[in-house]
């Protein structure tokens, strides 16, 4: 009951963060697109002042009123004459665009609360709510992160269970100082180059590596066994083809269309260009490519490193076992015949204890 509580308020809290922020990001577009259509009203307006343009070309006065629906109509209704010696002074505002470009970067949620916010009364109140609600989430995250690589550190070499202090201040120092990196003028850039490029693929290799884990190394019909054991009812095996073949099936063509968008094109971020004012679209350098790639790496290495090490590991137990089943019986002593030596494998378990009883 925990777990359907958690996961139905996950939902809610997804969907309604989703409509939130694409309305507020919906709204920031028209508001910049109506902006354009006043700055391309004022540019006519200055150039008829300066007789650059004939008087039919006057905005009407209703354009401040409603930018969206009367730009288009204005524009339209022009002479053709007129009209094209409009349009090279004009900026093309489309609506698209504008919201691709507030749609950018990895804050877009964090945007779109503080927009919403700067219009409400008492907006000093509102954004130290925010202020708390961004530490409490940075928080929490901090915490899921640090405990996900301290617990199975200490599982797995169980003399880091009595220095739980000491290997937490050594896993926080190296985090904490690789961050900086972050904070600088360029931190931007690489907050997009590993939030637009480096997530997807490791996560998608992790999970995919789990489910064929669940569904076919421990068995689908298995786990969904335990599941009805667990719940108290029976589940459909429908499940269980989902889970042996489409998941799977989804997952590596996420991967590979992943994969082929990084080897294939070229890897692109928004930079400020003084010079025009704008922002405009730049290639990361090739050692950014390489950076990447050495970090995809880096991330998957621990799973089949740890996976020949435990086969190893597995490997040389069974060896040591089967010498361990071999005797070695002594030769007889003079005046005895002779006997050979021979080696007597142990029986089974079974047999072993049928001759106990």
């Amino acid at each position: 009951m925990d777990a359907f509580a958690v996961s139905f308020l996950n939902l809610v809290a997804s969907m309604t963060t989703t409509v939130f922020v694409f309305a507020v990001m919906g709204h920031l577009a028209i508001k910049n697109n109506e902006k354009c259509y006043l700055t391309n009203a004022k540019t006519v307006m200055d150039l008829i002042a300066a007789n650059l343009l004939p008087p039919e070309a006057q905005p009407p006065d209703s354009l401040h009123h409603d930018p969206s629906s009367i730009y288009s109509k204005w524009l339209n209704n022009l002479p053709g004459q007129v009209k094209e010696r409009i349009l090279p002074h004009l900026t093309d505002c489309d609506l698209s665009e504008q919201l691709s470009e507030v749609m950018v970067g990895p804050g877009v949620a964090i945007v779109a609360i503080s927009n919403i916010i700067s219009v409400f009364s008492g907006s000093t109140f509102w954004a130290i709510i925010t202020f708390v609600l961004l530490v409490t989430l940075g928080l929490s995250t901090v915490i899921g992160i640090i405990q996900g690589i301290i617990t199975p550190l200490q599982n797995t070499f169980s003399s880091l269970r009595e220095h739980s202090g000491l290997l937490t201040v050594g896993v926080c120092v190296p985090m904490f100082l690789s961050s900086l990196l972050f904070v600088r003028p360029s931190g931007s850039y690489y907050v997009n180059l590993l939030d637009d490029y480096w997530t997807s693929l490791p996560l998608f290799f992790v999970v995919i590596l789990e489910t064929v884990a669940m569904a076919w190394i421990y068995g689908a019909r298995r786990f969904l066994a335990d599941l009805s054991i667990m719940l108290g009812r029976p589940i459909s095996p429908v499940y269980r083809w989902l889970w042996c073949f489409l998941s799977p099936f989804v997952l590596l063509v996420l991967f590979l269309s992943a994969l082929i968008h990084l080897f294939v094109k070229k890897i692109t971020y928004l930079a400020w260009d003084s010079k025009s004012s704008d922002e405009v679209t730049r290639t990361y350098p090739s050692w950014a490519k390489v950076l990447l790639i050495a970090l995809i790496i880096l991330t998957i290495l621990p799973v089949p490193a740890y996976f020949f090490y435990t086969f190893t590991e597995v490997t040389s137990a069974s060896i040591t076992h089967r010498r361990a089943t071999v005797i070695l019986k002594p030769e007889a002593k003079e005046g005895l015949p002779k006997a050979h030596l021979r080696l007597q494998v142990k029986q089974s378990l079974k047999k072993v204890n049928k001759m106990d009883k």
